[in-house]
């Protein structure tokens, strides 16, 4: 048995774990408000899922692993290829590295308390309430066509034999 099938085999079934766990932070966003605490952490939580499987991991020892998910298993043309890039470069711009431009701040105009004390203030919105803002639906069916393909790609391999179950001769 090649190692380097058995590696794509259970890489696989990890990446289809995490388009699991991803479906399962955004349907469990859908009860909160958009402003929430607990809406923004399921939020990163389901990007974070969803986007792992195309991420490099470290280097392996093992030149012959699978580090991410292969491109051709990306089912996606038009608004949907759109939608799966922008959810990979969120991930990397705004969830991971929280870069200026998707945590923008705005100063608020300086007012006078009183007895010489003065003060100021700023405001900023979270990367999730800007244009960036995620439509659950389209990202729970996208993460969902995810996970079915890595189902298959599962089936397919174990089919063509090139991973044979443990009870196998």
């Amino acid at each position: 048995m090649d190692s380097r099938f058995i590696n794509r085999f259970n890489q696989t079934h990890i990446f289809g774990n995490d388009f699991a766990c991803a479906l399962q932070f955004i349907k469990a966003a859908r009860p909160y408000d958009l402003w929430s605490p607990e809406y923004e952490a399921l939020l990163i939580a389901a990007v974070v899922f969803y986007a792992r499987p195309f991420s490099n991991d470290e280097p392996d020892k093992d030149p012959q692993s699978t580090q991410r998910l292969a491109d051709s298993l990306v089912p996606f043309k038009g608004a949907e290829l759109k939608l799966h890039e922008r959810i990979l470069f969120l991930r990397n711009k705004a969830v991971a590295h929280g870069e200026s431009a998707f945590n923008p701040v705005q100063f608020v105009p300086p007012y006078d308390l009183g007895k010489a004390e003065r003060a100021f203030g700023t405001w900023s919105a979270p990367w999730h309430i800007l244009p960036e803002c995620l439509d659950l639906d389209e990202f729970e069916r996208i993460a969902d066509e995810m996970r079915r393909q890595c189902v298959n790609h599962l089936f397919d391999l174990r089919t063509a034999g090139t991973v044979k179950a443990s009870r196998d001769p």
